[in-house]
């Protein structure tokens, strides 16, 4: 049970970042409520914890990758948000997949 509550904890802090990137607290709910019934059906469906291990890592990639785009905009490059996106992506999906075999559900 503590992993599915560190999980959508989460969730929810990625969720309201992306709504904060675009000042909305309804795009913030939104995105809250899509992925988690997406995340959450997609689980009962195939009763494996990798819908909720590439939900977190998707929600972690777009929003390094959206605060990231001021550092572009800042040093005039293009790909500095790109590599971020990637680079924190791979890092959640490691993270995210490491704590779930550790920790079963």
């Amino acid at each position: 049970m503590p992993v599915y509550l560190i999980f959508a904890c989460e969730v929810i802090v990625f969720s309201f970042l992306i709504g904060a990137f675009m000042n909305s607290l309804v795009l913030s709910v939104t995105v809250l409520g899509a992925s988690g019934l997406l995340m959450y059906i997609l689980f009962q469906w195939l009763y494996n914890t990798q819908p909720l291990v590439w939900g977190a890592t998707l929600l972690g990639g777009i929003t390094t990758l959206l605060w990231a785009s001021y550092l572009d905009t800042l040093c005039g490059t293009t790909f500095i948000a790109i590599l971020l996106g990637l680079l924190s992506g791979f890092i959640c999906y490691v993270l995210n997949d490491r704590f779930f075999k550790i920790h079963p559900a």
